[in-house]
């Protein structure tokens, strides 16, 4: 999903001066206006050269009003899914593409776009600042949806959307559509029971949950000074992000377990339970339902004199409880890797390479994708120069020959480190020589 946020104004020749500050977004339920039915939308590409259409033309049907921009990848490569619920369902419903960017610029992409060039019957409304105010929404694609009634339906990202679905729509059955909100619009997740009895004290509550649909991903963490709360809100967040927030309070940290798997310890019985498989995503449903799997929602209501030092080892906790686990930063003895300067350092094949942050060499070192040990900076030189390696798994000897054009080596050590351990209750606690490194993080050998 692409979650820019861009200005939505209308070019000159799009609705009167003024019209847009009079309109005010739709509603789940609502009943489109009479005037939105008669207003003129621009057009490019239509099939029979129109230079305008009304959403009366279609007035009947469902309508699917696609909004997209030429600078959204999800928006653009969805166009085809979405076109193709209109070859299927091409008696009962509409899918109209609907951008607010200038129509110069729209037919200008569609000669350059090799994939929107390419679809048979592709046209879009351009211009159409005033029906994106109509169905608002944080980032893009998004759909508005409108029943064969003239009612907004739905308001949602289009991955939410299948054929089932719409055949309902087109039979007035009632469907699971999720409102799409941004997280700016993410309220306390748990509310009073009983509404109508006045409260005299703020409710502090911590709690765990699966993800929201329709809410985008967020991270909250407010002070609310009239209501006299603190509140911390994480959506769609995985274990280990979740983890990083209770335990290290800083980004720039020894232990990045959530970047680097050569960084965690797990003793846990089956940890595809909760770590997601490193395979590729190739549709939007995919990462849907992934994230339903693997991602959860965390949030504390704690009062305003709550330090964050006292919150992250109360989040800390309740992950532990609530999820059967004991994770924890802990010292253990590692085999490491600590990058020095070579001896007898070569010349440099490329005199003119970049520099960078020697950290930022040690932090690539330390990328899954070379399944290497924990890689520690021994080099006392705060820059050097860039260095290029294959995206594959090396071992010491060949990562040496490489880094020896750099003046760089390797050196194995045994080091005590700070790892996280994420392990369950009774779980044996194991040596170094009893791990083997998994795309996981470190486990015991089977």
């Amino acid at each position: 999903m692409c979650a820019d946020a861009r200005a939505q104004r209308p070019e000159p020749s799009g609705p009167a001066p003024g019209f847009l500050d009079s309109i005010k977004p739709l509603q789940i339920g609502d009943t489109i206006p009479e005037a939105l039915w008669h207003l003129p939308l621009q057009v490019v590409n239509h099939p029979d050269g129109k230079g305008s259409i009304t959403l009366n033309d279609y007035k009947g049907k469902l309508i699917i009003l696609d909004f997209w921009t030429t600078w959204c990848s999800h928006c653009i490569n969805g166009m085809p899914r979405m076109l193709s619920f209109q070859e299927k369902f091409r008696e009962d419903i509409v899918v109209l593409p609907v951008t607010y960017q200038p129509t110069e610029m729209i037919q200008r992409f569609i000669r350059k776009n090799a994939l929107i060039g390419s679809l048979p019957g592709f046209r879009t409304v351009a211009n159409g600042a005033a029906i994106n105010a109509l169905f608002p929404s944080v980032g893009y694609p998004n759909l508005g949806i409108i029943d064969r009634e003239g009612r907004v339906v739905a308001n949602v990202r289009p991955a939410y959307l299948d054929e089932n679905t719409i055949a309902n729509l087109v039979n007035g059955k009632a469907v699971y559509l999720p409102f799409t909100r941004g997280h700016e619009q993410a309220q306390a997740v748990l509310e009073p029971a009983f509404r109508d009895l006045r409260q005299h004290k703020p409710i502090y509550y911590s709690m765990l949950g699966g993800v929201l649909d329709g809410m985008d991903a967020a991270i909250v963490q407010d002070v609310d000074s009239v209501s006299g709360i603190k509140r911390w809100f994480f959506h769609k967040q995985d274990l280990l992000s979740l983890y990083r927030h209770a335990l290290l309070p800083d980004r720039e940290t020894d232990c990045e377990f959530v970047a680097f798997s050569n960084r965690r310890l797990i003793e846990v019985n089956d940890p595809e339970r909760y770590f997601a498989p490193p395979a590729a995503l190739t549709t939007e449903q995919e990462r849907i339902a992934r994230e339903r799997e693997f991602r959860f929602t965390y949030e504390m209501i704690a009062p305003l004199y709550a330090d964050d030092g006292a919150m992250r080892s109360k989040m800390a906790s309740d992950l532990n409880v609530f999820l059967g686990f004991n994770g924890r930063i802990e010292k253990r003895e590692m085999d490491c890797l600590v990058l020095v300067q070579a001896e007898t350092a070569r010349p440099l094949a490329d005199t003119a390479a970049r520099e960078t942050a020697t950290r930022s060499i040690v932090r690539q070192l330390n990328h899954p994708v070379y399944r290497l040990p924990p890689v520690l900076n021994g080099i006392p030189k705060m820059v050097w120069p860039r260095i290029t390696l294959p995206p594959e798994p090396l071992d010491v000897q060949r990562l040496n020959a490489i880094l020896a054009v750099y003046g760089l080596k390797v050196v194995q050590a045994r080091k005590s480190i700070n790892m996280f351990i994420l392990s369950e209750a009774g779980a044996p606690k194991k040596l170094a020589e009893e791990l083997q490194l998994t795309e996981y993080g470190y486990q015991p050998k089977a």
